[in-house]
């Protein structure tokens, strides 16, 4: 539950950045920035779940929302 914290961090940045994507009518980088984030949980997650069972997956939720998060901010700015 700690760690599954800290994705609200991640999808609260994600949320409120990306709301500005879309108010400037550029609905593609949400769209490309969540895909790498889906991308990298699906190649994370196996990994971690093997190692740390269903607290990978929730390592794996967490780190992926980060990525999309930073993927975000990067490309505003």
């Amino acid at each position: 539950v700690k760690i599954y914290a800290f994705t609200l961090i991640a999808a609260s940045l994600t949320r409120i950045v990306g709301q500005a994507f879309y108010a400037e009518k550029s609905t593609s980088v949400p769209a490309v920035a969540s895909l790498v984030g889906f991308v990298f949980h699906l190649g994370l997650a196996p990994f971690l779940m093997e190692r740390w069972g269903i607290e990978g997956l929730v390592i794996s939720t967490a780190m992926a929302s980060f990525i999309n998060c930073f993927v975000l901010l990067g490309w505003f700015y």
